[in-house]
């Protein structure tokens, strides 16, 4: 979560990402999946929006359909 997290430009919104590095990023609210586990709730999994670059618990558990986008 932290590697997705770190693409995440505060400084801008709808999209909060640099789109000229990242073109054609999905500013959907149900946003792009990491890999890190929700630790109270392992059924779950954290994903980032960028419309305003929001971290969220997906409220569907990990059968819900988000967006990827590889990272390291």
């Amino acid at each position: 979560m932290k590697e997705l997290q770190s693409i995440v430009d505060y400084g801008r919104y709808d999209p909060a990402i640099d789109t000229t590095v990242f073109p054609g990023t999905n500013v959907d609210p149900d946003g792009y999946w990491s890999s890190s586990t929700y630790a109270y709730g392992t059924g779950s999994a954290w994903f980032v929006e960028f419309l305003y670059g929001f971290v969220y618990v997906g409220d569907n558990g990990k059968a819900s359909t988000y967006y990827v986008r590889c990272v390291r």
